[in-house]
């Protein structure tokens, strides 16, 4: 669970979550902690598309189950 990799790191326009082996919920928050982005994927290539938000550091929340793993992405 823990060598859950976000790449590309930095993205333009989408990323996708490398060692991901069972579905999960993927939240994406500000530096302020509001959620702008909210999604369910199933494996490891489903994209997560981030070109509505702006060039920036997020928090992404990745939970699977009861576990859950944060990781940042900059989005240029």
């Amino acid at each position: 669970f823990l060598n859950l990799i976000i790449y590309p790191n930095p993205t333009i326009d989408s990323f996708k979550i490398k060692n991901l082996i069972e579905s999960a919920t993927i939240k994406i928050y500000d530096i302020r902690g509001r959620v702008l982005l909210e999604k369910k994927i199933a494996t490891s290539d489903d994209k997560i598309d981030v070109s509505e938000l702006s060039s920036a550091l997020y928090i992404v929340k990745i939970k699977i189950g009861n576990r859950v793993n944060l990781r940042n992405i900059m989005i240029d």
